[in-house]
């Protein structure tokens, strides 16, 4: 069983990434409006020494907030660092140059298709796997 620790602002991609990582092997999927309460729940996960995420999806643009915030804190945690991360979201070059630095799996520009989405996640449950 592969659990998906998805950030992820809007309601409406927190369906599709979802449904996304369902279909790709995920289950269950702990999804997250905020990146504030995300950065909560991860740091008190270590603290408490529960069972950390097999992956994360995350939106770099929460309205407010900004999904670099639990980029930095993966980066700077070697427990998080290990888990494979993708970035699910509009993506500009800016972005994507910004990511290499916290050595990110992979990168779904949400503009694409949904099966995009989907193949990346089944990368990542397929690596895990083997």
């Amino acid at each position: 069983m592969s659990v998906l620790f998805v950030l992820e602002e809007s309601v409406l991609d927190m369906r599709i990434a979802e449904a996304a990582a369902l279909s790709a092997g995920f289950t269950p999927v702990t999804g997250q409006l905020s990146a504030h309460v995300a950065l909560s729940r991860l740091l008190a996960t270590l603290t408490n020494s529960a069972p950390l995420p097999d992956a994360f999806l995350i939106d770099l643009d929460l309205g407010h907030q900004s999904g670099y915030d639990v980029l930095r804190l993966r980066h700077t945690n070697l427990q998080l660092r290990r888990i494979p991360a993708i970035v699910w979201t509009r993506l500009d070059q800016h972005n994507k140059e910004l990511c290499e630095i916290f050595d990110i799996t992979g990168f779904v520009d949400k503009d694409d298709r949904v099966d995009s989405l989907v193949s990346a996640l089944k990368r990542v449950v397929t690596e895990a796997e083997s």
